[in-house]
């Protein structure tokens, strides 16, 4: 099964006009982590979600939370 994109945190990290590496140095991951969590072929801890939210100004819940 292939791994499925996380469009929010996608369209976020349009909308913020950073890069990926600026994101992850924002909120404290590494590019690796930031690349793959957009991929979806990896869900971060709940505190790197947290860090990833902040930096983006979202919450965890918006940008990694269940699809409804």
């Amino acid at each position: 099964m292939k791994p499925r994109k996380n469009l929010q945190l996608i369209m976020a990290l349009a909308e913020s006009e950073m890069k990926q590496k600026d994101l992850a140095e924002k909120a404290g991951v590494s590019r690796a982590i930031i690349s793959m969590a957009l991929n979806g072929r990896y869900v971060p801890s709940p505190e790197h979600m947290h860090r990833i939210a902040c930096a983006l100004d979202s919450t965890a819940q918006e940008l990694f939370g269940e699809e409804k």
